[in-house]
């Protein structure tokens, strides 16, 4: 049997073929292993995925409520800071008030020791000499009797 030279031709490319496909199976098993184990990552990806979108969800709502009773607590502290502001203007007279009788009071003070050491000096030099009048007084008397 004598081949032709298409023949020769037909049975190389397909011996070279058959030595693709052999050389091929390796390099398919491990892309269908790496396809398998992509598709694994993927799933657990849109699980994580899935669990972080509720977590998230729960996050913000609780955020949401925080920041509700945020501002309730701020509403009702500067309500209260209105209220408070009357008060702490009526402490800040009073303690005006107070600082001026003390400044008052001081110069009164200050004015009465001065008047009142001369008055008391002059009082005890007085009541001495009233006293050596009084005993020389006496003793001129009990001369005369």
């Amino acid at each position: 049997m004598v081949m032709s030279y298409s023949e020769i031709a037909i049975l190389l490319i397909a011996v070279a073929i058959i030595v693709l496909v052999v050389f091929m199976i390796p390099c398919l098993v491990k892309l269908y292993k790496l396809m398998k184990s992509l598709i694994q990552v993927s799933d657990n990806l849109n699980t994580t995925i899935s669990d972080l979108n509720s977590k998230t969800s729960l996050l913000l709502n609780q955020t949401e409520d925080l920041l509700k009773t945020s501002n309730e607590l701020m509403v009702d502290i500067n309500d209260k800071v209105k209220r408070l502001d009357p008060l702490v203007q009526a402490i800040d007279d009073v303690s005006e008030s107070i600082s001026d009788i003390n400044n008052s009071s001081k110069k009164a003070m200050s004015n009465i020791s001065k008047f009142s050491a001369k008055k008391v000096g002059l009082g005890i030099v007085s009541s001495i000499l009233s006293h050596i009048i009084v005993k020389k007084h006496e003793k001129n008397n009990k001369k005369h009797f």
